[in-house]
Parts: structure tokens; sequence; C-alpha cells
């Protein structure tokens, strides 16, 4: 299965959707990490659009994050500066609001008394705790 699924990236990557349909009826696997990363997040990485169309069209999760950076597909889109592509993503579901809980950086500010500590101080960012919508009207 392991080297169905190393075909199947290199399939992604070089734009192939035939060799990719070929290698899904064999059993590659439509959400097989390679390299951490998912057939989806590599086709929107190296910018195959046809590519992450047929994934999609076969059911790939728009939303599976790349194991250790816990980037989505949209995010690696939007970094790119891929409006097509990140177009694609949020057409088919994708969320452009998700916050990354894992990261031992937000567990740790969303701990409910380091949350309160920050309200009460202003939150830590400047601007006295005020939306920054608000901070630029009064300037």
């Amino acid at each position: 299965m392991a080297d169905l699924n190393g075909q199947m990236v290199a399939a992604v990557e070089a734009g192939d959707v035939a060799g990719m349909e070929s290698l899904l009826a064999a059993g590659a696997d439509l959400h097989g990490r390679v390299d951490r990363y998912t057939p989806l997040i590599r086709a929107v990485d190296k910018q195959q659009y046809t590519a992450a169309l047929f994934l999609l069209e076969q059911g790939a999760g728009v939303d599976i994050a790349a194991l250790e950076s816990l980037w989505t597909p949209l995010m690696f889109a939007a970094n790119d500066g891929n409006r097509q592509i990140a177009a694609l993503l949020l057409e088919n579901g994708a969320q452009d609001n998700l916050v990354r809980l894992e990261s031992p950086i937000n567990r740790f500010l969303e701990n409910p008394p380091f949350a309160a500590q920050r309200v009460q101080s202003g939150g830590g960012g400047g601007g006295g705790g005020k939306p920054a919508e608000q901070r630029r009207s009064e300037d």
C-alpha cells in the first residue's frame, strides 16, 4: 500500500489524472500520507489544479491538515497566493476560519485562567483590549 501511495503522490505532482485514477482503483489511499502530506496537499503545493479537482471529486478531505505544520490545503494555497486553487477549495467546503488548537502555544493561550488574565490585562497585544477596528477609528 505504501508503494501505491508513493506512486499516487508522484502522479498528483505530475498532474497525471489518468494515473491517479488507476492507482485509486488499484488500492491507493485517497488520504495516504507520504512525508506528512496527503495527495490533496501535494496537489495544492505543486499548483496542480486539475489533480486537486480530481481528488476533491473522489472525496478527498478538504480540511485534512499536514502532520507537524497542521496546515490545511487552503493554508498552502493562501501561502502560495494561488487564488484559483483557494477558490476551488472554498467551493468544496474548506473552512477559512480554522484555529489549530493542537498547537502547544494555542492550548496555553486558551487555558481559562490565562485567557481571563489576557482579557483583564488588555490582551497583551497593545490597544488596551479594544478591537482593532475601534482602535483605528480612534486614531
